[in-house]
């Protein structure tokens, strides 16, 4: 073995060794991201069941609204009646 295939031997070896490496550290990589992506989910999620509840406060709130409305407008068409 001359020094030429000994180099090419480690380099050879190197190469192995930084690839199982980034395929580890690739792997890594991919479970925090979904873990990320879970979260994110979980945030907008919360998000969107907030928004849900103000939506229905708010339509609750409407309609109490036009009530109160349409009961101005009956005393107001029966003063206009008189």
């Amino acid at each position: 073995m001359n020094m030429v295939d000994g180099e090419y031997a480690g380099l050879v070896f190197i190469s192995i060794i930084m690839e199982h490496h980034y395929k580890k550290e690739s792997e890594l990589e991919k479970k925090i991201s979904w873990e990320k992506r879970k979260e994110t989910w979980e945030k907008r999620k919360e998000t969107w069941e907030k928004r849900k509840e103000t939506w229905e406060k708010r339509k609750e709130t409407w309609e109490k609204r036009k009530e109160t409305w349409e009961k101005r407008k009956e005393t107001w068409d029966e003063r206009l009646d008189e």
